[in-house]
C-alpha cells in the first residue's frame, strides 16, 4: 500500500510540475519511468484534450488516494483493536494462569491430605485384620474347650446313668448328648 501511495504520489507531482524531472523526497526521478510524456504540438504545450485527459487521470489518483489513505487509517484503527484484543487476552490468559497454579497447589494439599488418611486408613485396617485373626483363634480355641466340656459332660452323663443318679444331682430335663433327644425319668 505504501508503494502504491508513493506512486500515486510522484504522478500528481508530475502533474502539478510538468517539467522533465520531478523532484519526489529529495530524489529526481525521470518522468517516463512513472507517467508517460507530455505532447506538445508547436511547442504551444499540451493539446486540450491531453488536458482534460490529465484532468480526469488526476481526479481518478486523487480518488484513489483517499481511498488508499482511509485503507490506511483503516488498517492502523483494525491493528489498534487488534492490539487492544491482544492485550486483554493476554490478561486473561495470565489470570488463567494464576487460577490453574492456585488450583493445582489446593489440589496437591488435598491429595497429601488424602494419602495421609489412607495411610491412616491401611494402619486401622491391618490393627483390625490382626485382631480378627486374634479373634479367630480365640474362637477355635473356646470351640475346642466346647467341644471338650461337652464330651466331658456326656461322659460324667454317663457315669451318672450308669450308677442311677446320685439323689442330690436332678436329672430332669437333662440332654443326653448321644441320642439327642431330652430324658425324662420315669416316675
Amino acid at each position: 500500500m505504501r508503494v502504491e501511495l508513493d506512486t500515486l504520489t510522484l504522478k500528481l507531482e508530475q502533474l502539478v510540475n510538468p517539467i522533465k524531472e520531478c523532484w519526489h523526497r529529495g530524489l529526481c526521478c525521470s518522468p517516463s519511468l512513472v507517467c508517460p510524456p507530455l505532447v506538445c504540438h508547436s511547442g504551444r504545450g499540451p493539446q486540450t484534450s491531453q488536458l482534460i485527459t490529465l484532468a480526469v487521470d488526476n481526479s481518478q489518483l486523487q480518488t484513489k488516494r483517499g481511498d488508499l489513505e482511509r485503507l490506511v487509517q483503516d488498517t492502523w484503527a483494525h491493528r489498534g483493536v487488534l492490539e487492544q484484543e491482544k492485550e486483554a487476552l493476554g490478561c486473561q490468559v495470565s489470570e488463567l494462569q494464576s487460577e490453574l497454579f492456585q488450583l493445582n497447589s489446593s489440589m496437591k494439599q488435598d491429595l497429601a491430605v488424602l494419602r495421609q488418611k489412607l495411610a491412616s486408613s491401611e494402619q486401622r485396617m491391618a490393627i483390625m485384620e490382626s485382631e480378627r485373626s486374634i479373634q479367630a483363634a480365640r474362637l477355635v480355641a473356646l470351640e475346642t474347650e466346647r467341644e471338650q466340656l461337652l464330651s466331658q459332660k456326656a461322659m460324667l452323663l454317663r457315669k451318672l446313668w450308669r450308677t442311677r443318679s446320685p439323689p442330690e444331682l436332678d436329672t430332669e430335663n437333662v440332654e443326653c448328648p448321644l441320642r439327642r433327644t431330652w430324658y425324662y425319668p420315669s416316675p
